[in-house]
């Protein structure tokens, strides 16, 4: 018997898959945990919108990210900071501060997880910080870091 997987279920498939069970084992244990539903033309096509929809979102996410990245990659970011002798700066500047001033002065939702940076910046000047937007779109944030 064909069924549709609902749910992952372990030693079997992933969410969506149309696999070929037993009888009993899509009866008794699949249909009853609302694991699967039996693979008939109605589900095999709401199936198939499904994944329509998913691709589409998919594409639609890839897109936004692309323009978001032309953005961030247009003006670089600037942040004032507190500077002692020897223009040394007070504390440091992390991936919170970059977001932070990247919704303010770019205008662009960003979460401070998807800033990356190696370590906090510590010194006065121009500095590259990547920003993961999308698993596929990464850019580069010129970030300049001046005294205040």
């Amino acid at each position: 018997m064909k069924v549709i997987l609902l749910k992952d279920v372990k030693k079997l498939g992933k969410t969506g898959e149309v696999i070929e069970v037993s009888e009993g084992y899509a009866r008794n244990f699949l249909f009853k945990t609302k694991s699967a539903v039996e693979a008939d033309n109605k589900h095999l096509n709401d199936l198939k919108m499904h994944n329509q929809s998913v691709e589409h979102k998919k594409t639609a996410d890839l897109e936004k990210a692309k323009e978001l990245a032309e953005v961030i990659k247009s003006k670089p970011i600037i942040i004032l900071v507190k500077t002692g002798e020897g223009d040394k700066i007070y504390g440091s500047v992390t991936n919170k501060e970059v977001s932070k001033e990247i919704e303010k002065q770019l205008e662009v939702k960003v979460d401070k997880k998807k800033v990356t940076l190696k370590e906090p910046i510590k010194h006065l000047g121009k500095h590259v910080v990547k920003v993961k937007l999308h698993q596929d779109v990464v850019v580069d944030a010129e970030v300049h870091i001046n005294k205040l």
